[in-house]
């Protein structure tokens, strides 16, 4: 079974493409702009616009990868815990650094393609809505 099935009842063009629009809009797929009535429509990039804008804000916040404080909720014996913990972080230091940057370095780059993505798609919705006005 395919996307979507046509059989050969459908002699209706509009009913085709309601059916296309209603697959497409269950799988959240973009069908470019064809009107008000089409899935890609301004209102549609706006909202795409703003998941995108909300995951790179998550992407922002944590795109440095850092050393987090060592602790331990044992009563008895939590700073022997902390204690050893601390040492074999400062034994592994050396080796474990360099990924960590290269990991966060990776992080924010893919932080700054995705804001130029996100202006890029301001700008087109911005060009969408002058061309719709003319």
């Amino acid at each position: 079974m395919g996307i979507i099935d046509i059989s050969n009842s459908i002699a209706d063009k509009d009913e085709l493409i309601s059916r296309i629009e209603a697959k497409a809009e269950e799988k959240g797929l973009y069908l470019g702009d064809g009107g008000e009535g089409y899935i890609g429509s301004v209102t549609k990039l706006a909202e795409q616009l703003a998941l995108c804008k909300r995951y790179a804000a998550l992407m922002k916040s944590s795109a440095n990868i850092g050393e987090w404080p060592i602790t331990s909720h044992r009563r008895k014996i939590g700073w022997l815990i902390v204690f050893c913990k601390k040492v074999v972080r400062k034994l592994l230091r050396w080796l474990l650094n360099p990924y960590f940057e290269q990991v966060s370095n990776f992080n924010k780059n893919a932080v700054l393609a995705v804001d130029n993505l996100v202006r890029l798609q301001e700008k087109i919705i911005a060009m969408e809505k002058q061309k719709r006005m003319f």
